[in-house]
This record gives structure tokens, sequence and C-alpha cells, in this order.
């Protein structure tokens, strides 16, 4: 099969998942955006923990706020 056949280039408006305005982004720009994700993920294993972290602390009084 030639890759002629499998490329698209007149998407369909209605399969545009973003903002047709916004760049162009490729999968190279995500791999920072998915790593920051995981650091954002890591939660404190007690209480002693938590409270030496200043950021833990601000989200959990956004949180409550």
């Amino acid at each position: 099969m030639s890759k002629e056949l499998l490329l698209d280039n007149n998407p369909k408006v209605d399969e545009i998942l973003r903002n047709i305005e916004d760049r162009v982004r490729t999968r190279s720009t995500f791999k920072d955006q998915a790593q920051v994700e995981l650091l954002s993920k890591i939660k404190p294993k007690n209480i002693d923990e938590a409270l030496l972290d200043d950021r833990w602390i601000q989200t959990i009084q956004e949180e409550l706020d």
C-alpha cells in the first residue's frame, strides 16, 4: 500500500479535535509535558513529609478555599 493512500491532506473540520487556529504540535512537544504531569502526581507519603513541602501546603490550601 502506498503512503499516498494513507495520508489525508484535507481533514474534515468536524474531525479536528483542537482549535484550528492553534499551531501544529508534534509528539516531541508533548514529551516534556508528560514528564511534568508525572512529577505533579507525586504525593507525600505522610503528614510530616507533606508539611515540609511548601507547594503541597499551598495546593491543599487552594483546595480548601
